[in-house]
């Protein structure tokens, strides 16, 4: 990505992140939420992934069907090498595990276990 691209996009995750600021409706919330995970992960800042958990715990309470939030919560401590907590953010609803993206998400943990077999299986 180029320095305008870069600059671009953090600026459309920014405006994003302005315009969700006072919404209070589950799918917005969590819209909010995953923005502020982009412009921490694509911006290398540790510490605003950890506040995106923090932010998450906080929500997660709030909504009917929080499924999403835990999803961003396990690749948010996946990012900062929390594997415990990406497995039990994982377990936490059992459609996240069984979906495909806590499948790959899985499949990433594995491999960081050393279990490369059980990665390669559960990536296909």
């Amino acid at each position: 990505m180029s320095a305008a691209g870069y600059a671009d996009e953090m600026r459309r995750i920014a405006d994003d992140i302005a315009a969700l600021a006072a919404a209070s409706d589950p799918e917005a919330v969590t819209r909010r939420l995953y923005r502020l995970y982009q412009k921490a992960s694509i911006a290398g800042d540790l510490a605003g992934l950890a506040e995106i958990i923090a932010a998450v715990d906080d929500s997660i309470t709030a909504l009917a069907n929080p499924g999403d939030l835990y999803l961003l919560k396990a690749n948010a401590a996946f990012k900062l090498h929390k594997l415990a907590d990406v497995d039990s953010a994982l377990r936490a609803v059992p459609s996240v595990y069984d979906s495909d993206e806590g499948r790959l998400i899985r499949a990433d943990l594995d491999f960081q276990h050393g279990h490369y077999q059980a990665a390669e299986s559960g990536a296909a």
